[in-house]
C-alpha cells in the first residue's frame, strides 16, 4: 500500500513524466497523444497508486516554459509551445481524471477545448490549434466519452493507440507531406523508427530490471504486434505494419530489417515491474 506522502510524492512524479512522455511517443499526433496518456493513466489504477489532484496546480509559468522532448518535431514559436504546453497540462489532467474515477464527464466538450485554447494563448492560426487538429483531438475524446471502452490499459494499447501510432511513424519514412522525415539537430537518423527505438529501450530495462510505466505500454505493443504477424494476416493493423517495415528499409537500404518490434518471447517472463491489481476505477482524492 500507498502512505499518503510517498503516494502523493510518487504520482507527481508520473504527472511530470506522463507529460513530457506524452510529447515522445505522440511525435506531434495529437489523437495518438490522447491514447498514450489514457493508458499510462490506466496503468498507474491498476498498480493502486491513489491520484493526487493538489498536483494538478503546479507553477504554469514552469509548465509553459519548457524544452520540447529531443527529437519532437520543431515548434519555433515559442508562444506557440508555451501554449501547447499549458494546454496539454490541463488535458492530460482531465484525461487522468476521467480514468480515475470511472466518470467520461472529465474529458472536455469541442466547446471547452477552443475556451481551453484560448485561455492557453493559442490560436487557430498556430499549427497545434488548427480547426482540423481541434476537430481531431474532439473526436478521438468523443470516443473514450461514450463509455464503451474497457476498463484496463491493454485494450487502448492494442485497439487505439498502435492503430494510431503506425500511421505516424509511416509519415517519417517519407509518407508525409508536412514532416516526411524528422526535422532533427542532433545529426541523428532523420527516419529513425521511434517505435523500434522505444520497444528496445523496453526491452532492455525490462532485463536490467528497471521497466516503468512506458515500458510496460512498449512491451504490450509488442506482445500484440507479435500476435498479428504470427496469426492474424489479413487484419489490417498488420498489413499498415508490414507496409511501414517496407517503408523503412526503403529509407534504410543498407540496413534493412524483418520488423519494427521486438519479439514478444524475448521479454524476460518473470520480471514484471510491479505487482498488477484488479482494474477498477478508484476513487478521486486528494493524495491517497
Amino acid at each position: 500500500m500507498h502512505d499518503d506522502t510517498s503516494g502523493a510524492a510518487a504520482f507527481r512524479r508520473h504527472a511530470r513524466k506522463l507529460h513530457r512522455e506524452g510529447f515522445y511517443a505522440a511525435q506531434g499526433d495529437q489523437p495518438t497523444q490522447v491514447h498514450f496518456i489514457q493508458a499510462y493513466a490506466r496503468n498507474l489504477v491498476i498498480d493502486g497508486l491513489p491520484i493526487d489532484l493538489p498536483a494538478r496546480d503546479a507553477p504554469l509559468e514552469r509548465i509553459r516554459r519548457q524544452r520540447m522532448p529531443a527529437g519532437h518535431v520543431l515548434v519555433p514559436d515559442t508562444a506557440q509551445r508555451a501554449a501547447q504546453f499549458e494546454f496539454w497540462w490541463h488535458t492530460m489532467w482531465d484525461l487522468m481524471a476521467s480514468v480515475y474515477s470511472g466518470l467520461p464527464d472529465f474529458l472536455p466538450s469541442r466547446a471547452e477545448i477552443d475556451d481551453r485554447v484560448r485561455l492557453c494563448g493559442g490560436t487557430p492560426e498556430m499549427t497545434s490549434f488548427t480547426e482540423l487538429e481541434m476537430a481531431r483531438l474532439s473526436r478521438t475524446l468523443s470516443l473514450y466519452r461514450r463509455c464503451d471502452i474497457a476498463a484496463g490499459p491493454d485494450v487502448v494499447v492494442e485497439q487505439l493507440l498502435l492503430p494510431s501510432l503506425i500511421p505516424v511513424e509511416l509519415g517519417f519514412q517519407g509518407r508525409s507531406p508536412r514532416w516526411p522525415q524528422r526535422p532533427r539537430t542532433d545529426g541523428g537518423d532523420v527516419h529513425e523508427s521511434r517505435l523500434l527505438t522505444s520497444c528496445e529501450r523496453a526491452l532492455q530495462h525490462y532485463r536490467d530490471g528497471t521497466a516503468d510505466v512506458v515500458d510496460v505500454i512498449y512491451r504490450t505493443v509488442c506482445r500484440r504486434l507479435s500476435w498479428l504477424c504470427d496469426v492474424e494476416a489479413y487484419d489490417p493493423v498488420r498489413n499498415q505494419y508490414r507496409e511501414l517495415v517496407a517503408a523503412y528499409n526503403a529509407t534504410h537500404p543498407s540496413r534493412p530489417v524483418e520488423r519494427l518490434h521486438v519479439p514478444h518471447h524475448d521479454f524476460p517472463e518473470a520480471t514484471a515491474p510491479r505487482t498488477r491489481q484488479a482494474a477498477t476505477p478508484a476513487r478521486l482524492g486528494g493524495g491517497g
